[in-house]
């Protein structure tokens, strides 16, 4: 019975220690998602719902900052299309990025100046984000998304 109970404290702890640790192709998984990061905010800018439309998933799911809850990936490219999505000025700084098994949580701010037909067109804007991306396949596709504005803005 102490063999048993010894051998799961010992098994308990080796586990526990190996919790969290960075794994060796974690670094190699950030840089990717920094890149794929770069594209969104490049192709947004750009308006190019083809590279959009390979970075989100097709179950891609929003919360705006327009407080509405979007299902699926054309949705918002509708919205690309329309001009209701588009900035002259789009910045993204990603302050934590956080790899779990197939999974990315990727944190920070953005500034983004708005034009023509979009909400706030005019002002620069300054926004929270969270973008989560999965693994689909061999392809990183962002799976979900909040952004809402810093007040004040």
């Amino acid at each position: 019975m102490k063999i048993a109970i010894i051998l799961s404290l010992i098994i308990f702890v080796s586990n526990f220690q190996s919790f969290g640790q960075v794994q060796p192709n974690d670094d190699a998984i950030k840089e990717s998602i920094r890149n794929l990061e770069l594209a969104e905010v490049r192709a947004i800018v750009e308006r190019d719902v083809d590279v959009l439309s390979k970075i989100w998933s097709e179950d891609f799911m929003v919360n705006n900052p327009l407080n509405h809850v979007i299902h699926g990936n054309h949705e918002v490219l509708d919205r690309v299309r329309s001009g209701f999505i588009n900035y002259s000025l789009f910045e993204r700084d990603i302050e934590s990025m956080m790899v779990l098994d197939g999974v990315v949580i990727v944190m920070g701010q953005e500034k983004i100046m708005p034009v023509g037909n979009a909400y706030r067109a005019g002002e620069t804007l300054y926004r929270r984000y969270t973008n989560i991306w999965t693994l689909d396949g061999d392809e990183w596709r962002v799976k979900a998304r909040h952004a809402n504005i810093i007040c004040g803005n």
